[in-house]
């Protein structure tokens, strides 16, 4: 769907909200604000999803604030500090659950909501790795490229590996 046909729909489903209509009345309007008419069942899924799209904009910051609290649990913590972690870790979890709870989200959307707001901050991270992996990978790149000139390749890289673990060799030798 294009922008303009999001703004067309965005337009019916403000106009009729709240309002009692049939097929007739949202071809009467459409046919005189000269846009394509849709059908009361497309309607009602548009309608549909302008509400949960407008109830989800005011959990999502909900959530985010719970998931602030979330503390990394260090690999080799004690037991003790460990378990208050994964503990209060969990709260979030539960908080999270009463937020879906308190806004009335819809059964059929609880895993959906979960899995679009866990997906989209766990892809952001994930994608933040990977630019960040990438500006590193750009930045040897160029190293690389002052060092070996325009094309560097695996020969490169053997006799660089070769003349590094020597000299470490050597180091280890003496």
């Amino acid at each position: 769907m294009d922008e303009k046909r999001r703004g067309e729909i965005r337009r019916i489903v403000d106009h009729f909200r709240g309002k009692a209509i049939n097929q007739n009345v949202i071809e009467e309007f459409c046919n005189r604000n000269k846009i394509e008419p849709v059908t009361l069942g497309d309607y009602k899924d548009f309608l549909y999803q302008v509400e949960h799209d407008e109830k989800v904009s005011v959990l999502f910051p909900l959530i985010l604030a719970e998931l602030q609290k979330l503390q990394y649990q260090p690999e080799f913590a004690d037991q003790k500090v460990r378990k208050e972690i994964a503990e209060k870790n969990d709260e979030v979890r539960v908080n999270i659950t009463k937020l879906m709870e308190e806004h009335a989200i819809p059964y059929r959307l609880v895993n959906v909501i979960g899995e679009e707001l866990g997906n989209l901050v766990g892809g952001k991270i994930a994608s933040a790795g990977t630019t960040a992996f990438n500006k590193a990978l750009e930045v040897m790149l160029l190293m690389a490229k002052e060092r070996f000139g325009d094309e560097f390749n695996m020969k490169h890289v053997a006799e660089y590996a070769k003349e590094k673990f020597a000299k470490k060799d050597t180091k280890e030798e003496k």
